[in-house]
C-alpha cells in the first residue's frame, strides 16, 4: 500500500510556481495516523512554501480531499489569503 497519493491521502497541496509549472503534493499516510488534522497541514505548509519552494512560488492551494475536494487554505507569495 502506498505511503500518499491521491487514493490514501487526505491533504492535497497545489503550488504554482513563478516559472508556470505547477507540481502537486499529498499528505503522508503515516504522519496523518500520528498527528492531529491541524499537525499535518502546518507540517506540509512548513515543508513545502517554507523550506522546498520558499521563494519560488506564486500561489498554493491545500484541499482536503476526503470532504469538499475544495481548497481551505490559500497562499499567495508567502501570505495566507484564507
Amino acid at each position: 500500500m502506498a505511503n500518499f497519493g491521491p487514493s490514501v491521502s487526505r491533504y492535497k497541496m497545489v503550488v504554482y510556481l513563478k516559472n508556470g509549472d505547477r507540481k502537486v503534493y499529498y499528505s503522508l499516510l503515516k504522519e496523518e495516523q500520528k498527528n492531529p488534522p491541524d499537525k499535518v497541514v502546518s507540517n506540509m505548509v512548513r515543508r513545502l512554501l517554507f523550506g522546498l519552494h520558499h521563494g519560488k512560488y506564486q500561489t498554493a492551494m491545500l484541499y482536503d480531499t476526503r470532504n469538499t475536494n475544495e481548497a481551505f487554505q490559500k497562499w499567495s507569495l508567502g501570505h495566507r489569503e484564507y
